[in-house]
């Protein structure tokens, strides 16, 4: 945030934390959130993943939103880089940016990450199943390889991670999807056999609800909106 003193509001379920101008915040994937935005509010803002390689986000089973000072001529700088650099760049920089502030908010907090780790673990088939199987991915195999029934995997699953196991699949399956359509010129049909769907119509089906544009649209969308 930027502009002004207290640009708004940010309320969850669990707590309501006000947006004040030289700080950002990081607030969790997959939490219902409601904003109040105050006139005048000026703010930068980025929505991204971190793995630790082929592992689960860092923000997975974070409920709390934080905060951490960042000098406001510094959020200013970087908003008026970006808008005015090419797409390449601008979106070289951003990653940049997005590095520095994740460092932020994990910087000496070894706790977390080693929970983050430990639920890497438990969930290791998940991961492996998804890598493996994309669309042909299924609850009850995974359900199996763990020794557990599905109903068990789902409480638990969900418990730890804070989403359905269903929707974590899926959204894992998109990663992969928006990535392949990114740094690839495979045909639309070869990437999704490559994604285990069983036709390139199903294919364009879920790219279209989980990326909001077609396969070929959403590859043809300027560097940055894709991100």
């Amino acid at each position: 945030i930027y502009g002004p003193g207290v640009g708004g509001r940010i309320s969850t379920a669990e707590q309501s934390i006000e947006m004040r101008a030289g700080f950002v915040y990081h607030m969790p994937p997959h939490i219902t959130y409601e904003f109040e935005f105050f006139k005048g509010l000026k703010m930068l803002a980025f929505h991204y993943d971190c793995h630790l390689g082929n592992g689960l986000d860092l923000s997975m089973g974070v409920t709390c939103v934080s905060e951490r000072p960042m000098k406001k001529s510094e959020i200013k700088s970087y908003a008026d880089l970006l808008l005015s650099m090419p797409d390449r760049s601008a979106l070289l920089n951003c990653q940049g940016l997005l590095y520095q502030l994740a460092a932020q908010f994990v910087q000496g907090d070894a706790e977390s990450l080693y929970e983050r780790h430990q639920l890497q673990q438990r969930y290791q088939v998940v991961l492996d199943e998804i890598q493996l199987s994309g669309a042909e991915t299924r609850i009850h195999m995974i359900a199996e390889l763990m020794s557990l029934s599905v109903d068990q995997l789902s409480k638990r699953f969900r418990r730890d991670i804070g989403m359905p196991l269903k929707y974590f699949i899926d959204q894992r399956i998109a990663q992969r999807a928006a990535k392949l359509l990114r740094h690839t010129d495979n045909k639309i049909k070869q990437i999704a056999e490559q994604l285990h769907f069983r036709d390139e119509f199903t294919f364009s089906r879920f790219v279209k609800k989980h990326l909001h544009h077609s396969p070929r649209k959403y590859r043809n969308l300027p560097q940055l909106e894709r991100v």
